[in-house]
């Protein structure tokens, strides 16, 4: 990542660069929508989520976001909830 001078750059290496577990990475660069979470395994990318107009934040917790959150960690479904509240 340290090569990678632009957003556009580091988010493309970020979802192609092969790698040996499942993980989570949050990015985000310095202007605009220039923000996203990317979940990915050793196969290739799980999903990406990337701020818009529409999208204006994300919560990431250690859970896949397409998948309803686990009875034992209920933190994500609330925080947006909470954000998007508060504005």
């Amino acid at each position: 990542m340290e090569s990678e001078t632009t957003f556009e750059g580091a988010l493309h290496r970020l979802r192609t660069t092969n790698i040996t577990s499942t993980v989570f990475y949050s990015i985000s660069g310095k202007t605009g929508n220039e923000a996203a979470v990317i979940e990915r395994n050793p196969i290739g990318e799980h999903a990406f989520y990337q701020l818009s107009d529409e999208i204006w934040f994300l919560v990431q917790t250690n859970h896949d976001r397409d998948k309803p959150d686990p009875l034992k960690d209920r933190r994500r479904l609330p925080s947006e909830s909470k954000i998007r509240k508060h504005g």
